[in-house]
C-alpha cells in the first residue's frame, strides 16, 4: 500500500511539473549601471520570481547589445505570424515610446512645465492610467508601469532668468538625436540645432557651437557638460520617463495571477526609483556646483513666467504636423495637478 502511495504522489509531482508553465521573459532596458533604475530591476526580478513560485524570471538585457530602441523595436516585432519575437518587452524613453507608438500622444506627459514633483507625476499617471493603457493595447502592446529616468533642466554657457533669455540660445534636445523632441522646441521658438550625439561635446566647446543643452542632472555630470554649459535652471522642468512594454501575445500566455504579480511589482518600482530620482538628481546638481557651476535660482515670480510660457510652448507644440502632442489631454493632465495641488494647499 505504501509502494503505491509514493507511486501515486511521485506520478502527481511529475504531473505538475509537466503542466505548470514557467515564463522566460526577455525585457530590453537603457537603465544606467548601478543607478535607482538598475536596482529596482534586480528588485524586480527576484520579487516576481519568487511571488509567482519560479514559473515567471524576468530578465533584463542591455537595450545598446539590441540595436538600441530602434534595433529593439524591430526585434519585439514579430518576423511571421505564430512566430515568437526575440523580445518580450522594453523600458522605453519618450522618444522610443514615441517611435514604437507613433500613433500615441503619450509625450504630452512631458511637455515642460507641466509636474512640479514626483507626487505630483505619479497622481497624474494613477488619474489618466485607462487613457494611457487604451493607447498603447491598440497598438499591440501591454503597459506595465513608467520608472523616472530624472526631471530634465537647462544648461547653458550664459546665465538666463526669462524665457526670452533661454529661447535666443543655441540649443540641442540634450544630445538625444531626436528630430521629434527638435521639432517640438522649434515650433515653440527656441533656437533648436540639432547636433549628432557623437559631435555634441566638441559643439558645447566651440565658441560657435551649442550654447544651450536641455537633459536630466545625472547625464549632465557624468558627461561633464557642466564644465562648458556651466550655468545650470535649479528646476526640474519635466520627468523623462521610461515606459515599460510587453507584448500582447507575451501577456496573454500569463496567468491573471502572474499578471497581477507583475503589474503590482512594476507599480512598487515606479513609487521607489520616483522617490529615489528625485534625490539622485539634487545630488547631482550639487555636485556640478561644486565643481563651479552655477544653480540658477528663480524667484517665485520668475518662475510663474516660466511655467506661463511653457503652457503657451504645449498649445503651439500640439498644432505641428504629426505632433504627438494632444492640447485635450494636456488640460486634462493639467486640471488633475492643479486640483491635486488645491488639495496639498
Amino acid at each position: 500500500m505504501k509502494k503505491i502511495f509514493a507511486f501515486v504522489l511521485l506520478v502527481g509531482f511529475f504531473t505538475v511539473g509537466l503542466f505548470a508553465q514557467a515564463h522566460q521573459l526577455k525585457i530590453a532596458s537603457i537603465a544606467p549601471a548601478n543607478s535607482p533604475w538598475s536596482r529596482a530591476q534586480d528588485t524586480l526580478v527576484a520579487n516576481i520570481l519568487r511571488r509567482t513560485n519560479n514559473q515567471v524570471k524576468l530578465t533584463f538585457i542591455a537595450m545598446n547589445t539590441q540595436g538600441g530602441e530602434i534595433g529593439t523595436i524591430k526585434r519585439m516585432r514579430t518576423v511571421r505570424p505564430g512566430q515568437k519575437a526575440p523580445i518580450d518587452g522594453a523600458v522605453f524613453t519618450n522618444i522610443g515610446l514615441a517611435e514604437l507608438l507613433p500613433n500615441s500622444t503619450l509625450l504630452t506627459l512631458v511637455v515642460p512645465g507641466l509636474f512640479e514633483n514626483q507626487a505630483e507625476l505619479d497622481h497624474a499617471l494613477s488619474e489618466v492610467a485607462p487613457h494611457v493603457e487604451k493607447e498603447v493595447g491598440a497598438e499591440g502592446y501591454v503597459l506595465l508601469g513608467w520608472l523616472n529616468v530624472g526631471w530634465a533642466t537647462f544648461y547653458a554657457k550664459e546665465t538666463f532668468r526669462n524665457p526670452a533669455q533661454l529661447k535666443r540660445l543655441r540649443l540641442d534636445a540634450g544630445g538625444f538625436g531626436s528630430d521629434i523632441i527638435s521639432n517640438l522646441f522649434k515650433a515653440a521658438g527656441y533656437s533648436v540645432e540639432a547636433v549628432p550625439p557623437q559631435q555634441f561635446l566638441q559643439s558645447i566647446k566651440s565658441p560657435n557651437g551649442i550654447q544651450a543643452s536641455y537633459s536630466v542632472p545625472m547625464l549632465g555630470y557624468i558627461m561633464g557638460w557642466h564644465k562648458s554649459l556651466p550655468n545650470i535652471l535649479d528646476m526640474g522642468v519635466c520627468p523623462v520617463m521610461s515606459a515599460v512594454v510587453m507584448s500582447k501575445a507575451t501577456w496573454d500566455k500569463l496567468s491573471p495571477d502572474q499578471q497581477s504579480v507583475i503589474k503590482s511589482e512594476f507599480k512598487n518600482a515606479q513609487e521607489t526609483v520616483g522617490k529615489e530620482q528625485e534625490k539622485a538628481d539634487r545630488e547631482y546638481l550639487d555636485k556640478m556646483a561644486s565643481e563651479g557651476a552655477k544653480l540658477i535660482k528663480l524667484s517665485t515670480s520668475e518662475k510663474s513666467e516660466l511655467v506661463e510660457n511653457f503652457k503657451k510652448d504645449a498649445e503651439v507644440m500640439s498644432k505641428t504636423p504629426n505632433s504627438p502632442i494632444d492640447i485635450k489631454f494636456y488640460n486634462e493632465i493639467l486640471g488633475i495637478v492643479e486640483k491635486y495641488r488645491a488639495g496639498q494647499r
